[in-house]
């Protein structure tokens, strides 16, 4: 074959880092020979491009996908699931398949035509997403996988971001993440993992499995253990980016794990990954517990996309908020007075306006404070100062609201203890009022 295709991105990666394909042929010397690459989003053509090959003694055509795709790639979050999900192409969390077909074509009498019978066809799965810098070029999906029983899943808490007071029985402080819950179950939200899709389109070079089990087990008030598991990969719909409702107002209603409003008093529930027969730990244990909350103030629960780990954090802001609204009139002065209402052909009354409104834009600003945070929880909020996507999630409600982050400048200042102080937020809701 002409065409040979020496660099290509992993079939199922992020979007935001450089995807670059790098491609040879043996027809470089035809006159006016172009490498064209056609991008399609699932079957739809969305880009077609004619790439001069590099001026070398071996000529390349080079080319880069993420400035093409990685604007067209939204992450939306969906709170309406109780069970189990995953969402492909322009769904709520997609992760899009890009078809990639590498072609050459020459002047043949005057004319460019394409040799169609030249053509390669590759295929990809893209998510929101990025690396840094210092991850290298090309960097493995191993951060994805889940082989031991270290492994993570998406979002940025640790092993060690929330540290309790009290070490549950049955579970290990160095090697479980724990996420502080309302004890009035108002928390909604969801795990994230990545499970490559069981089709034939893409080489399956990322590393990722394609079965799963999600355990959830919960230990009552009595401490009695209760369990649940639901199947990952074990139907072709069921596979890519998997939505795991774990918080607890997003299991209300759920069949495929437990409700924890039909355990009043639990001590804690815990969710795990395992392999689909359900002998090896595969991920680190998640486990939620219920605390007390501060009802001084209102709580504002924030939910970010996390751009470097992918998928979704959340967290409760308890202590002081405000709110302020803004508001910016446009006013305009009218003729007072109307030429239909008399017989005369113009008449006014005393209660007419002349100074009216015109337009009114009413903008609304949250400020928000955290209690004195740890290390780890610093840093899972540092991916919040940086998120793009960031929405306030209201109670008892499946809507949430977006937001932008007002506050540009951030400090971190230690304490002797290993504390930090607190983080003083100001948020704006996108939308305003007209």
């Amino acid at each position: 074959m002409a065409i040979t295709i020496q660099q290509k991105p992993y079939s199922f990666t992020k979007c935001s880092q450089a995807l670059i394909y790098r491609a040879t042929s043996t027809n470089v010397v035809n006159d006016g020979f172009r490498f064209v690459f056609k991008i399609y989003e699932d079957t739809t053509l969305i880009a077609t491009l004619k790439i001069a090959p590099t001026p070398e003694v071996t000529p390349q055509g080079l080319l880069n996908l993420s400035p093409i795709i990685r604007n067209r790639i939204e992450s939306k979050i969906d709170l309406t699931n109780v069970d189990l999900t995953t969402n492909w192409g322009n769904q709520n969390y997609p992760a899009y398949l890009y078809k990639i077909e590498v072609i050459e074509g020459w002047l043949v009498s005057g004319v460019f035509t394409e040799q169609a019978a030249s053509t390669i066809t590759e295929y990809h799965y893209f998510f929101k997403g990025m690396y840094a810098v210092s991850d290298g070029f090309k960097p493995s999906m191993s951060r994805y996988q889940m082989t031991s029983d270290l492994s993570l899943l998406m979002g940025g808490r640790k092993i060690g971001t929330h540290k309790p007071s009290v070490v549950f029985p049955s579970t290990n402080l160095n090697k479980s993440i724990y996420i502080p819950i309302r004890r009035n179950n108002l928390d909604m939200g969801y795990l994230y993992m990545l499970n490559d899709r069981t089709d034939t389109f893409t080489d399956k070079d990322s590393g990722l499995d394609s079965a799963y089990l999600a355990k959830m087990t919960l230990i009552d008030s009595a401490g009695a253990s209760h369990t649940a598991s639901a199947g990952i990969g074990t139907i072709g719909s069921n596979a890519g980016i998997v939505a795991i409702p774990a918080y607890p107002a997003s299991l209300i209603g759920t069949t495929d794990f437990l409700d924890v409003a039909d355990y009043p008093n639990y001590k804690y529930y815990m969710f795990e990954i395992l392999n689909l027969a359900g002998t090896e730990e595969r991920s680190v244990p998640y486990i939620f517990y219920p605390v007390d909350t501060d009802c001084k103030f209102d709580n504002v629960r924030l939910c970010w996309y996390n751009e470097y780990e992918g998928g979704w954090d959340y967290f409760n802001f308890e202590k002081r908020n405000e709110k302020t609204i803004n508001v910016e009139r446009k006013r305009i002065k009218r003729v007072v007075g109307n030429y239909a209402t008399s017989a005369d052909g113009f008449n006014f009354d005393g209660s007419e306006r002349g100074m009216m409104e015109g337009m009114v834009d009413v903008s609304t600003t949250i400020s928000i404070s955290t209690n004195v945070l740890s290390e780890g929880e610093f840093l899972l909020l540092s991916s919040l100062i940086q998120s793009k996507d960031v929405y306030i999630l209201p109670d008892a409600s499946t809507i949430p609201i977006p937001v932008v982050v007002e506050s540009n400048s951030y400090t971190e200042r230690k304490l002797r203890d290993g504390k930090v102080y607190d983080l003083n937020l100001t948020i704006r809701q996108s939308n305003e009022y007209q």
